[in-house]
């Protein structure tokens, strides 16, 4: 049998049971709340830089030509 996250996650229960479980749950949930913004950062980053790129090459295209 090939283990996936949703067969894992039946396994048997921790002690401390659902209390145990909803702890891991919210850290999770935190967690991916958090890579999801740093997502979004990098990506207004790499919007932003592009835009600078984009205009330096127009630049010196247009030095080039005169």
């Amino acid at each position: 049998m090939i283990e996936t996250a949703s067969t894992l996650c039946r396994g048997p229960a921790p002690p401390g049971g659902d209390a145990d479980r909803q702890t891991v749950l919210a850290a999770w949930h935190a967690a991916a709340l958090r890579l999801e913004q740093t997502h979004e950062t990098l990506q207004a980053g790499v919007r932003v830089s592009s835009v600078e790129i984009d205009r330096d090459l127009t630049n010196q295209t247009l030095r080039i030509i005169a």
